[in-house]
């Protein structure tokens, strides 16, 4: 459908009545802006608007979309013009139907591309060492994206009597050693690496490296220590939908507390002396075992702070400072009895820390240095 013809076609109607577009507006209860519209073809006519038209001027729809009277010599063309107008809306919508089907192609690839390239792509992983060395890693750190390994280690002596010659950090691979990085003395490693330089790491062998990643220390008095880190895996962009975080059921508090209270029960079973000393952290713990009872005594600005697990009738954990009871919190009850408890968590945290890494690594046993 040609709009300008018809649009010729509807002026040339109109004149042939003596209306005005005001007048034919009127008419057809539409306003005048559109008949004119129709008339310079910026427009096409609704379905509703061609039947108001054919009714007012007495023409056919036919004649109306061909825009033009009906005659002898064109009586095949007009004929022809509702097929051919089929055949027009027939091609727009394969039209439509391959533009709709590509943009869908496009968001699908896409997608799969965004999906390849970044699922699973950004890693974090908690450090820690091995057991009994003289040397433990506090807030040790690593990051592993597709073009970026950041890795930090906050290594902590224990002994204060020991005096670190140098250090060397080295992952094993095959029986192959390769060093990353080499140090004077002991103290924080803060590595960036990026995949266009890989100058500490190889990218495509991290899966392998990061669980065969150690220490080297070497002491004053020429001993060394071989130090395995250990690594665990915190985070991983692993999520198609973040969903809130769940808040344990009873049942996954108590099983803690049940695993919390075989340490202590084994710490009881397993220590034939009642009392003995930790150094945990560069700070002494003296502690005492007693069959329903464990307690600490440190000392803590100049005053002696005492943390006390009490297994009599019901489990409690009590803080006393200078022999002044400070709170006294019932773990099964999950509620603060005495004083104010705002520092449970991190005290028993601290408490418990302290109890399993004696429970699993004998201090007498580490190098006198």
């Amino acid at each position: 459908m040609d709009d300008k013809k018809v649009g010729v076609f509807i002026k040339e109607l109109r004149e042939g009545k003596s209306l005005s577009q005001q007048q034919l507006a009127d008419e057809l209860f539409v306003s005048r802006t559109l008949v004119t519209k129709w008339e310079s073809g910026k427009i096409s006519l609704t379905s509703t608007n061609l039947k108001s038209l054919c009714n007012f001027f007495n023409v056919s729809s036919d004649e109306m979309l061909v825009g033009t009277r009906k005659s002898k010599d064109n009586i095949d063309q007009i004929e022809n013009a509702k097929y051919k107008l089929y055949d027009q809306n027939n091609l727009l919508k394969k039209k439509v139907k391959v533009c709709f089907f590509f943009i869908i192609s496009l968001i699908f690839l896409f997608f799969t591309y965004f999906f390849i390239t970044f699922y699973s792509s950004v890693n974090i992983y908690t450090i820690t060492a091995d057991d009994c060395h003289n040397i433990t890693i506090k807030n040790g750190l690593l990051i592993k994206t597709r073009d970026k390994i950041y890795l930090r280690l906050e290594p902590e002596i224990l002994n204060d009597k020991i005096k670190v010659q140098s250090a060397q950090l080295y992952y094993q691979l095959n029986g192959e050693q390769t060093d990353i990085l080499k140090l004077n003395d002991i103290s924080t490693i803060s590595i960036n690496d990026f995949y266009e330089e890989q100058e500490y790491f190889e990218f495509s062998k991290f899966n392998s490296l990061k669980d065969n990643l150690y220490i080297n220390v070497i002491y004053n008095n020429d001993s060394e220590e071989n130090i395995k880190l250990k690594l665990k895996k915190d985070y991983v962009n692993s999520k198609l939908f973040f969903i809130k975080y769940k808040i344990k059921n009873t049942n996954e508090i108590a099983k803690e507390k049940t695993e919390d209270k075989n340490i202590f029960e084994n710490i009881i079973q397993n220590n034939s002396e009642k009392s003995f000393l930790v150094s945990y952290n560069k700070k002494e713990y003296d502690i005492h075992v007693f069959d329903t009872q464990i307690y600490m005594v440190y000392n803590l600005n100049e005053k002696k702070e005492k943390l006390i697990y009490d297994n009599f009738d019901s489990v409690y954990f009590n803080k006393e400072s200078s022999n002044k009871l400070v709170y006294s919190y019932s773990i099964n009850d999950n509620n603060c009895i005495v004083g104010s408890c705002d520092d449970y968590e991190v005290e028993y945290k601290k408490f418990l820390e302290i109890l399993y890494f004696n429970s699993v690594c004998d201090y007498k046993s580490l190098p006198y240095l």
